[in-house]
């Protein structure tokens, strides 16, 4: 039997209750709550909450609830692969004058964005300063974003490390820390600090399987296998990816599968199995055809172009 989640249960005490006596503002608390919970391990439940927050904040007139509403359901938005519907949130959605940690979540997701779709990133707005670590952390995180997209590798190892440090002084392994980890892990390993992308993984690996949420583990293992292969240890990489995949698919986390997918591909051709990569190429390009990805699948049909052309030469 799966453990009973405590922070669910109460806050849906807490929104039924709400909902009962029409209390807006207690409601898209309650549901901002929920959702911020179940978004690491069931990414339609916290979708659906996000949107009802979001509505309740809109009732209440409280621009603060509203910002925390729709970071949450932009952030559940971009793990499940909903592109689309991502551009159609950020168009409507203003960040109050208290924006705080959402106008750094919404600037986050829109570099993100512009990555996978292959568009120029959007300027870097002005950095919050703050005593607060989680905002501490999205400052630091999105700052590691810029970074890596120069290719600066002393700038990216400094700031993922300080990012992943306010994250888990702010809420340990809950919280945004789903989030957070695993794109400062990838970021690090992008501009070759295997030490920084290490000494992440093993804040996870230390950590009781049983207490850790679908999402975290299904990155886990992909991210030991992307680490794995950076330190030439390949007995391990195969079966890293392949159990991150399964479980990022579980997870319902498409456009990071389809990126596992791409990242065993590539690992394969390394080890001439041509044949054995295919089906993984082929299922990554679908998904990113799917989900409107197209600057990941510029970048995939790059690659097996150059890798074509050099078997043919």
């Amino acid at each position: 039997m799966a453990p009973v989640n405590t922070s669910i249960v109460l806050a849906k005490n807490a929104a039924e209750i709400a909902q009962t006596h029409g209390l807006n503002y207690e409601l898209a608390t309650a549901l901002k709550d929920m959702a911020a919970t179940e978004v690491s391990s069931d990414l339609q439940a916290a979708i659906q909450d996000s949107r009802e927050s979001m509505a309740a904040a809109a009732r209440s007139g409280v621009g603060r609830a509203q910002d925390i509403a729709t970071s949450n359901l932009l952030l559940a938005l971009w793990t499940a692969g909903r592109l689309d519907e991502i551009h159609t949130v950020l168009d409507e959605f203003t960040v109050s004058s208290a924006g705080g940690t959402s106008s750094l979540v919404t600037g986050c997701i829109a570099v993100m964005l512009a990555q996978a779709q292959g568009r120029p990133l959007p300027p870097a707005g002005p950095s919050l300063s703050t005593e607060n670590m989680q905002v501490s952390a999205w400052q630091r995180f999105i700052d590691t974003m810029y970074a890596g997209d120069e290719g600066d590798q002393s700038r990216v190892a400094g700031d993922a490390r300080s990012a992943l440090d306010d994250a888990l002084a702010a809420g340990g392994l809950g919280d945004d820390f789903y989030f957070i980890w695993p794109q400062l892990t990838l970021l690090s390993l992008s501009v070759g600090s295997l030490d920084v992308a290490e000494g992440m993984l093993s804040v996870v690996t230390g950590a009781r399987p049983e207490l850790l949420p679908l999402g975290i583990t299904a990155q886990w293992h992909r991210l030991r296998g992307l680490i794995a292969a950076a330190k030439g240890e390949t007995e391990l990489v195969e079966s890293a990816l392949r159990a991150g995949i399964e479980a990022l698919g579980e997870y319902g986390a498409w456009g990071h599968r389809a990126q596992a997918q791409e990242e065993l591909a590539r690992w394969l051709v390394t080890q001439h199995r041509p044949d054995d990569a295919q089906p993984f190429i082929d299922a990554a390009r679908t998904t990113y055809t799917d989900i409107g990805a197209a600057g990941w699948l510029a970048k995939l049909d790059a690659w097996d172009t150059s890798r074509h052309s050099t078997v043919a030469r």
